[in-house]
């Protein structure tokens, strides 16, 4: 989650899927969730984002920042 920095990174909750041998609890979650792209952005009440996003898109999208008007 090197992406947010240590502080918040270490505050999302994260499931590593593209290490199958270091993490394999991990692996059998994402299976189960159907989650193939890397990486998968989900919340609860959303649809989620699959691939790399922007910053200012997944801010958006959390909430954290309403849309801008045009």
């Amino acid at each position: 989650m090197k992406l947010f920095g240590k502080q918040a990174g270490g505050k999302q909750n994260y499931v590593e899927c593209g290490l199958p041998d270091d993490y394999p609890d991990h692996l059998r979650q994402c299976r189960d969730e159907n989650i193939r792209p890397i990486p998968t952005w989900r919340r609860p009440g959303s649809t989620q984002l699959e691939v790399v996003q922007s910053i200012n898109t997944l801010e958006r999208w959390s909430g954290l920042r309403p849309e801008q008007e045009n």
